[in-house]
């Protein structure tokens, strides 16, 4: 794991330690209502054990070299105030995920921690593509895509399931050579 924290002026984007399982508990639950909307692994039962799995789950998939899964921190406060990953795929390419905290959001958090990822995926690890998927009720994580300067290439139908229902999400990539371009 020889990836260092990303970090700017107002963010510090990093792998959460086991110690830190209960701000990731504290986080999810705080955001709880906003999250699962579109999230299906946050559901009312995220408790210590859950956050215990998703860590050993992160670092399991870091080392295989499958991906980041990182947690946003306010750099002031040292609060935990999101999640982002690059989960690698083939070809060069990545998937990004995000959310922030529902109290946390409108701050421009979850975009900074997005050019932070891209720059990295791009720079760091070679990445051409990286593309996600969002709820098309989810604006506020598509107006982050939008600001990363990702396209909307398409519509996925009944992609995902939340809340055992099946929800249609939005595809949106962005291309190295767009994340390069003046």
């Amino acid at each position: 794991m020889t990836d260092r924290p990303l970090e700017d002026r107002a963010i510090v984007v990093r792998r959460l330690q086991p110690r830190e399982a209960p701000k990731l508990v504290a986080a999810v639950q705080a955001s709880l209502p906003d999250l699962s909307r579109y999230l299906p692994w946050a559901e009312p039962g995220y408790d210590l054990a859950a956050a215990r799995r998703f860590i050993a789950f992160a670092r399991a998939e870091e080392l295989a070299g499958r991906g980041l899964h990182w947690s946003v921190f306010e750099k002031a406060s040292g609060e935990l105030v999101g999640g982002i990953g690059l989960m690698t795929r083939v070809y060069e390419s990545a998937e990004l995920g995000y959310w922030i905290r529902s109290d946390q959001s409108g701050r421009g958090l979850c975009t900074r921690a997005g050019r932070l990822m891209l720059r990295h995926g791009f720079a760091a690890r070679g990445l051409r593509r990286v593309w996600l998927v969002c709820d098309v009720a989810n604006r506020g994580s598509g107006r982050v895509a939008r600001k990363l300067g990702m396209t909307r290439e398409g519509r996925l139908r009944d992609y995902m399931l939340v809340k055992g229902r099946p929800r249609d999400h939005y595809l949106y990539a962005i291309l190295r050579r767009e994340w390069e371009a003046p």
